[in-house]
Parts: C-alpha cells; structure tokens; sequence
C-alpha cells in the first residue's frame, strides 16, 4: 500500500497547531529571557578564555568535542558581551526547534508500517501536539533551557531528534519508492548525528535509537539489513574518543597496559564521554546502584511536577540495599514492559525504551561527580512525551470530552509550574535559597548562598553561610577563598573584628582580623 504525502492544507493546519504550542512555551519562558547568569555560566562563559579570546584557536580548543553549542555561545558573547538576554533568546529557540522536530517525529511515526493502519493514526494530530506540548511546557525541562550553559544539553537533543526524525522519513520515503528523497534523509539524519555528537556526549546513545527505532516502527526480518542501516552511524560514534585524542587530553587517560584489565577498560569507557568525571566519588557499581535510586526521582518529577532543584542531595549508595533493590527491581519491570509494549503498542513501548536509551550514558555506569541533574531528562523527555501522548490518545478514543478537558487542564498547569519555576531561576540568591531549603546538608548549597548574599554586598550575611559549608565540608577551598576576601573587605571598611597575632621570630605584634567560623575539631 502507498501512503500518499499529507495535503497542503493539512499541513498548514498542523503547523497553526503548533504555533499555538509554541505560543504557550513563549509564555511559559517568557520571564526567563532577563533572568541572571547562573553557577557554572560564570566560569563557562563570562570567565572563559575561549570566549574572551574570540578566536578559532581558543573555541576549538575550550569546546573540543561540544565544539557546535560553545561556539554558540561565543557567538552570543560577540553580539551582546555579558548581557543575559541573547544568551536566553537562543536557549528559547532551541528549545522551540527541538519541540518542532518532537511534533513531526510524531506525525511522521504515524506513516510507518505499524503505526500507519492503527487507531493512533486515525488521530496523528493529537498524538503530535499532546507529545509536544508535555515536552516544551513541562518544568523538567527548565534546568536545560534556562541554564544558559545547559545549551549543550538540548542542543544534542536538538540534532538527536531530528537526526531520527529524518531517519524514519528516509525510511518510510523507501517503503514508498521514493529513492530520491530516502537518500537526501538518510544523508541529512548523518549530518545531524555528527552534530549531536559534537554537541555532548550522551549523544552517543543515538544508533541504539535508530535501531529501536527500526524494530518498533517497521518491524519484519532481515537484521543483517537493520546493522546496515544504523552501521554508518555506529562510525559516527567514534568522533568522541577521535576528538580527545586530536583536540586535547580527556579527563584521564587510560592505564598503562600492566595495569588490570578491568581498571583498563573503565578509563576506556571514561575517554568515550566528556560527562564521565575523573572526580567522581563512585565506583562504577556504586554509580549504578545510586542511579536505580535516582532515576524513580526522574519519573516522580515527570509525573508529580514540583521538588524541582538545582543541586540534590543524594549520598552514593554504597552496595545493593533495600531501597537499591527496590529501585533496581522497579526499573526492570518497566524496561521488560517497554520491550513487551513495543510489540502490542509501538508508540507506547518505543517511548518506554527511549527513555532508558537516552540515560544509558550519563546514568548507568560512568561515573560522574553530580548523580543527579535535572538536565539529564531533556534527551529522555521525547520518549516518554510520546509514550503518554499514546496512552492520552487513547482516552480521547474512549472517553473524548473528558480526555480533552484533562488534557486542557495538565496543559494550563504545566504552563503556570513552569512559569513559577523561572521566577525561582531569575537571580542567583533566589535560585539558591531554594536549593537551600531542599539540600541543607550540602556545603556547596550553602557556599552559593553565600556568595549571591556577598555580591549583593550582604559581607556579615553571606560569611554565615561560608562558615556553614565549611562546617558541613571542612575541605571545601572555594568556601575557605570565600571568607579571605569577605574579610578582607571588611578590613577596608573597618568593620572586621580584629586579633593580635604574635609572630614567632622576632616577637613583632600584628592585628589580622578574627576569623568567624569556629574552629575546626
């Protein structure tokens, strides 16, 4: 059977849809566009020589293989220097590509050879703007939207997306006899899987997509076709390690060939992406424990959408306990019901299994010092968008009047959460105060506190808060910096409180100002 293309008009409709959506994610974000720089955006940007520099020497080499979203941000840097707001705009249209290429990935499932004969695709606009709509609005997302730095976040998801989303139109295009416009596909989904991968390294993950893909949506025999297929972009994937090795040292080199082999072949998985920490406190058992634990926190967030933060607290979990087991034992259930629904329903189980595709990198096994961000879910967002996209269409089949006034109703309060939610990211003090109230016991919580309430001139106030971190981690340098310039300002003003320091040698009598903290034990 021959699936003739969708009718202009058709088209147009579709697309009026989703400048409505777009619409709602502008006010959604509307608020962001002035809001602060923020945590690493000051050493990542504004404190950058690749950006200082402006040359192609210093961009290449500062964002070696996230090269694409950091030259961006020079780009950003040129035209409007350390104002926020350009920064913000490009992060906002990124976001709205990325929701557009989530839309047509979704009308274009529907022409597939399982999709395209089902009840789903008697109503592919619903399915597209509901999918859309939970991934531009929802406030999971705001952490890689917002965060300007994150950019590097959703624009691999950016080229990720749409790197599939041509790979199915080069595929349906062939079941269509249409050679022509499969090979242009096929050679555009390439060049966007290269982008992605020169974006960030979770990118990796995107032949596994393909594959998925594949099976899910056009399903038949032939594997020996299917690696074919997904081969070239299985090349791609070596641009990662090649690009540590041509631009620069990776985090740790690999060991030396005496060392065992599995100490070998951890730093080896460690030089195949940038996200894997050399600092990391984890094993990369004790990592994986950690993330059956962090990973139900994802979902609960995506369903339950508050408790949102920018730095959680969650200790390394340090062998298999109950909560781990529990956790583990959660997390299989659902990728075995993902690998049993993309049988039954193709959407559904293909939306499943992409959420777990997209965190295979950054939370499975390769360590990394923060085990848990929020920005981490913008590449998992579209699989489970389109998942609950399926089962919502669903409901309208049985239930259409009820279904739409919920799905009325999810909307207008993803819209409001996220709107409040960039109200907390509109200063630095804001958007720490906040953390603080959700991680206490973190020094490093405390130490950015501090430091707004100190650029805020706060000395006495933000000094509180320094000492506090010390308390929590008498190692933290930053802290200990920290409170050596607060009272050296409070020197210039004559405001510090001051001591008699007696040196050894020759007696003489000096006053140096009186530490706050107390002392260590």
């Amino acid at each position: 059977m021959t699936v003739s293309p969708a009718q202009p008009e058709n088209r147009h409709r579709d697309y009026a849809w989703f400048a409505l959506v777009a619409g709602l994610t502008l006010v959604a974000y509307a608020r962001s566009f002035t809001s602060a720089f923020q945590f690493d955006d000051h050493s990542q940007i504004l404190e950058s020589p690749g950006v200082q520099e402006l040359t192609l020497a210093a961009i290449v080499g500062w964002g070696r293989s996230r090269v694409i979203p950091y030259s961006t941000l020079v780009l950003n840097y040129w035209i409007g220097g350390e104002n926020p707001v350009g920064y913000h705009v490009a992060n906002v249209l990124i976001h709205l590509v990325t929701c557009f290429a989530v839309f047509r990935l979704a009308l274009a499932l529907c022409d597939t050879p399982r999709l395209r004969h089902t009840a789903l695709a008697k109503q592919p606009l619903v399915f597209a703007l509901s999918a859309t709509v939970l991934f531009a609005c929802h406030p999971i997302q705001i952490q890689a939207v917002t965060y300007i730095v994150q950019r590097m976040s959703s624009m691999a998801a950016m080229f990720y997306v749409g790197s599939v989303l041509l790979y199915v139109l080069a595929r349906t295009a062939n079941e269509n006899q249409r050679r022509s416009d499969s090979r242009r596909a096929f050679i555009g989904s390439g060049l966007l899987a290269l982008a992605a991968f020169f974006s960030k390294e979770n990118s990796a993950s995107l032949p596994v997509a393909i594959l998925l893909t594949e099976w899910a949506f056009f399903g038949g025999k032939g594997m020996g076709q299917k690696v074919v297929r997904i081969a070239p972009f299985l090349l791609l994937v070596l641009v990662i390690p090649l690009t540590w090795k041509l631009l620069g040292s990776p985090p740790r080199m690999p060991s030396r060939s005496t060392a065992p082999l599995a100490e070998q072949a951890r730093d080896l998985a460690r030089l195949w992406t940038w996200a894997a920490d050399p600092t990391a406190v984890a094993s990369p058992l004790d990592y994986f424990f950690t993330q059956c634990l962090v990973i139900p926190r994802y979902l609960r967030l995506v369903f339950l959408p508050w408790g949102f933060n920018i730095d959680h607290d969650v200790p390394v979990a340090r062998g298999l306990s109950g909560a781990v087991s529990v956790g583990l034992a959660f997390l299989v259930a659902l990728c075995g019901f993902g690998v049993y629904a993309v049988r039954r329903w193709p959407a559904l189980g293909f939306g499943v299994l992409w959420f777990f595709v997209a965190l295979s990198v950054e939370s499975s096994v390769l360590p990394i010092h923060d085990v848990m961000n929020e920005h981490r879910m913008y590449l998992a967002m579209p699989g489970l968008a389109l998942a609950l996209a399926s089962v919502f269409c669903a409901a309208v089949r049985q239930r259409r009047a009820i279904a739409l006034g919920f799905g009325g109703a999810v909307t207008v309060a993803l819209v409001g959460l996220t709107i409040a939610r960039n109200e907390v990211w509109r200063t630095q003090l804001s958007l720490w105060r906040d953390a603080m109230q959700k991680s206490p016991g973190k020094a490093r919580v405390h130490v950015n506190v501090g430091t707004a309430l100190h650029l805020e001139g706060k000395v006495h106030e933000a000094i509180k808060h320094y000492c506090e971190g010390l308390r929590l981690e008498p190692t933290n340098k930053r802290a200990e910096s920290n409170i050596n310039i607060a009272l050296d300002e409070l020197m210039e003003s004559g405001e510090a409180e001051l001591e008699i320091e007696q040196a050894a040698e020759d007696g003489s009598i000096t006053l140096v100002p009186r530490h706050p903290c107390p002392p260590k034990n």
